[in-house]
């Protein structure tokens, strides 16, 4: 029986944290979620964030991937202030090739923060015409 718990516990560590929920007792949990409405390709690589009302990021940026519509950050203690989540491009050196870039509003809740909790926020990133 013990080694039936421990074999499911370490199962449910294993889980991509791009795909699932993920408890964090220790800290805040936010979940960015990014909610295509065209069915385009992605040109140009990009960051998706939560940062503070600064835009310093609480945690490590993660690099968008195409097909991964959920991203999970963590930040530990509990916090009475605003976060932001938005998707940032990758800075690059020169001009972009990139005849449609995406541009996604920001998110934003001012909340208390509660270690131990989860949070959602909800990006729905635009295709900006390109000048040709």
């Amino acid at each position: 029986m013990v080694l039936f718990l421990v074999s499911s516990a370490y199962s449910f560590t294993k889980k991509d944290p791009d795909n699932s929920v993920i408890v964090n007792p220790a800290g805040i949990t936010y979940i960015v979620d990014i909610n295509f409405t065209h069915q385009y390709g992605v040109c140009d690589s990009y960051y998706v964030m939560v940062c503070n009302e600064d835009g310093t990021p609480v945690a490590p940026p993660r690099l968008f991937q195409e097909g991964v519509t959920s991203y999970v950050f963590h930040e530990s203690g509990n916090v009475n202030e605003t976060r932001v989540a938005h998707m940032e491009r990758v800075q690059m050196y020169g001009p972009t090739v990139c005849n449609e870039p995406l541009y996604a509003p920001p998110a934003s809740i001012t909340n208390n923060f509660m270690s131990g909790s989860t949070y959602v926020f909800n990006l729905y990133p635009l295709v900006i015409p390109g000048d040709d």
